[in-house]
């Protein structure tokens, strides 16, 4: 197991992991590329917030930030639920404004 796949396989309890493949030719040589692709917007918002791995919320600031993206209203409403969310959870404040500010950024 890789040093990332526990983030990974705590995630893709769907089909949300999945390979996107890139072939390069060269002159009758090929190069392949296969890279890993994860479905933010295919994510549970419930099962993401129920979550305890700090990594969900960074999966659900994403996903929130892609779907107020001209919204500013939804955006505010979303930054003030993901300080509850965290307080809740038990970050502390430092830790709170940083995390909101870098993840919910235009």
């Amino acid at each position: 197991m890789g040093k990332n796949d526990g983030f990974l396989s705590m995630l893709k309890s769907r089909d949300t992991v999945s390979s996107l493949l890139r072939k390069l030719p060269f002159f009758g040589c090929e190069l392949s590329f296969r890279y890993r692709t994860y479905k933010i917007l295919e994510q549970d918002d419930e099962e993401l917030e129920a979550s305890n791995n700090p990594f969900a919320l960074v999966v659900l600031a994403a996903k929130r930030n892609l779907q107020s993206r001209e919204d500013e209203d939804k955006r505010f409403s979303f930054k003030r639920e993901l300080v509850r969310l965290m307080l809740e959870k038990g970050f502390c404040g430092h830790f709170i404004i940083q995390y909101r500010d870098y993840y919910t950024r235009r």
